[in-house]
């Protein structure tokens, strides 16, 4: 329960819903500002991981990042799922011994 809502009026609410919008926007704009400005350092760095490693070509660099994305994906599918299924198993359980 969130007793801060409480007894509050329909326009404060609005005013603190427009304040923590702005909040959001102004915090994602200065993380991708933030993150933009590390992107070369962090590109000429991966660049010369590649030259270091001995792979030929930087497109080693792009299936290794498909490949970790791709592995993420899946893992989270899987936990997903076995939470799916173990929530609908103790629904049930729950029920039968009503």
């Amino acid at each position: 329960m969130n007793y801060g809502k409480r007894g509050s009026s329909r326009s404060a609410r609005v005013r603190r819903a427009a304040v923590w919008d702005t909040m959001q926007f102004a915090l994602t704009g200065i993380m991708f500002v933030l993150l933009g400005e590390q992107l070369p350092a962090v590109l000429r760095g991966a660049a010369a991981s590649v030259e270091q490693s001995g792979h030929r070509g930087a497109w080693w660099l792009a299936a290794y990042a498909l490949a970790i994305t791709l592995g993420l994906a899946l893992l989270r599918f899987a936990w997903v799922w076995t939470s799916l299924q173990a929530s609908v198993e103790i629904d049930l359980m729950e029920t039968r011994y009503r």
